[in-house]
């Protein structure tokens, strides 16, 4: 069950989608990791809009009290019924990480290195997916992955760097 943050979360997501026409590159970089993601934000957008035009319209229309208003009262109904389905399943095909910390983790896949500095050790791509699975388990917040990542670009184990940021939340469950 989704509780209010959760809400909250989603509508900062979808402002954000649909503020990335101003940037088609990001935009269609999401498309590409998530389309359905895209799909839902911008049908709960144009839904929303929509039904805050409908709403205002119908105040209007009541303040003056003629027209059609039992028509612009189902279509808002209708609108708002759009609008919060498309909430629901932008929720429901969302990932559990933000999309600018999904562009720092996308960031730093691109300048890892593929080949372990010692036999056997993590790679930078393998330690980054490992930092992107603890914050995506909610292990670390999003200081702390922004410091493990550039420790993990920049460290010659980065094996070591993961189990660090590990260790340290392990201490802070125990307390």
């Amino acid at each position: 069950m989704t509780d209010v943050e959760d809400l909250v979360e989603a509508v900062v997501d979808i402002e954000d989608i649909v503020e990335e026409i101003a940037d088609p590159d990001d935009l269609i970089e999401d498309f590409v990791a998530n389309p359905l993601m895209i799909l839902f934000a911008f049908t709960a957008a144009l839904a929303g809009l929509f039904l805050l035009c409908l709403f205002v319209l119908t105040l209007i229309l009541l303040v003056l009290a003629f027209g059609p208003v039992e028509v612009l009262v189902l279509l808002m109904i209708l609108s708002f019924v759009v609008f919060a389905g498309s909430v629901g399943a932008f929720l429901y095909v969302r990932t559990d990480i933000p999309s600018d910390v999904y562009h720092k983790i996308n960031n730093a896949l691109e300048q890892a290195d593929d080949s372990p500095e010692t036999e056997g050790a993590m790679t930078e791509t393998e330690a980054i997916e490992e930092l992107k699975n603890q914050y995506a388990a909610g292990n670390l917040d999003d200081y702390e992955l922004e410091q493990a990542l550039d420790d993990a670009l920049t460290s010659e184990n980065p094996a070591d760097i993961v189990e660090r940021y590990t260790e340290t939340d392990r201490e802070m469950e125990r307390e």
